[in-house]
């Protein structure tokens, strides 16, 4: 089983809103996991994301009574953006979500 979730979204600097930062339109994300293999070659694996789902929340553990309220509005808007770990080899330790 796999224990590491993680979850963001992108808001601006001095913004008091979030909404427009999510859309397909204006924004692409790329996100890429930076290494060195066991050469010393710079390695760049791009990692995928979703925009997180029940499921997803499922296995997050709850957020901190300070953030909860802010947690609940991004849920409920879908602004949260999931890794998909599948695959990814978490430093120091074996393949994520190995099957």
């Amino acid at each position: 089983m796999n224990n590491f979730h993680l979850a963001f979204y992108v808001h601006g600097l001095g913004e008091t809103s979030f909404y427009s930062k999510d859309d397909p339109d204006k924004v692409n994300f790329s996100m890429h996991l930076v290494g060195v293999d066991e050469t010393g070659s710079e390695t760049m694996t791009p990692i995928s994301h979703h925009t997180c789902t029940e499921d997803d929340f499922a296995n997050f553990s709850p957020p901190h009574p300070n953030q909860r309220s802010k947690f609940e509005i991004l849920k409920d808007h879908k602004k949260l953006v999931c890794i998909d770990t599948v695959g990814l080899k978490l430093i120091g330790g074996p393949t994520a979500n190995k099957q």
